[in-house]
């Protein structure tokens, strides 16, 4: 059901991420913008250590960044 979630581990470049998906138990690449990399490499170096989770399409790899909490 919720396969195409994936745990934030860490940015790779400017628009690629490293998530963990946790019912396929690996990780996956997957793509997003420039725009959405950098905010998430902001959150990733803040100190609240909050663990964020994105949406992503399993064939393509691309995240789904119109998810807003």
């Amino acid at each position: 059901m919720f396969n195409n979630l994936g745990i934030i581990i860490e940015a790779l470049s400017d628009t690629e991420l490293k998530v963990y998906n946790s019912v396929e138990k690996k990780d996956v690449i997957v793509k997003a913008s420039k725009d959405y990399v950098s905010s998430i490499k902001a959150e990733l170096n803040d100190e609240d250590g909050e663990t964020m989770i994105v949406e992503y399409d399993l064939e393509t790899k691309v995240v789904n960044e119109n998810i807003v909490d």
